[in-house]
């Protein structure tokens, strides 16, 4: 499996600043070698009215779980760019037929640390794929100028 993926996300942000958005910029490549399947990223993530922009270059790894059928597990490093932190993630992904739980781990280098649970859905509608998740993540702060938060939220996305 050879996949390349390169797109745009726009979204909503309220830092108290005199910043509304985040754009998102992403290129990757995923590829397949035996059971394991890694994938290389970059992500660059600026915003409206600042200078302000992040770089960072992912490299990741996932793998089916022997012990438990139908269990996705992996492991990705992103290294910070310009002002984003280094990132360490673990994540497990569990298909229950008719939808996937997920949870990851993040620790954002001297930033913080968050833990995600959630599910999620994709369905087909002709030649598109709609991808839906509701998720919640609880975020520790290791700066004392960024508060700890807690986020419920719900994605969608159409790729076509």
């Amino acid at each position: 499996m050879v996949f390349t993926d390169a797109g745009a996300a726009v979204l909503t942000v309220d830092f108290g600043t005199d910043d509304d958005f985040e754009i998102d910029y992403f290129a990757g490549y995923t590829n397949s070698l035996g059971i394991f399947t890694y994938d290389m990223n970059v992500f660059v993530v600026s915003y409206d009215g600042s200078t302000d922009q992040a770089t960072e270059i992912a490299l990741g790894l996932s793998w089916p779980c022997k012990v438990i059928d139908d269990m996705t597990l992996g492991v990705t490093y992103a290294k910070g760019i310009d002002k984003a932190p280094d990132n360490s993630n673990v994540k497990a992904s569990y298909n229950i037929n008719i939808a996937t739980l997920d949870t990851d781990y993040n620790d954002y280098d001297t930033v913080g640390k968050d833990a995600t649970i959630g599910i999620s859905k994709s369905f087909q509608i002709t030649r598109y794929t709609i991808n839906t998740a509701v998720k919640y993540t609880n975020f520790s702060s290791d700066n004392l100028y960024i508060k700890d938060q807690d986020h419920l939220y719900l994605t969608a996305e159409m790729i076509f």
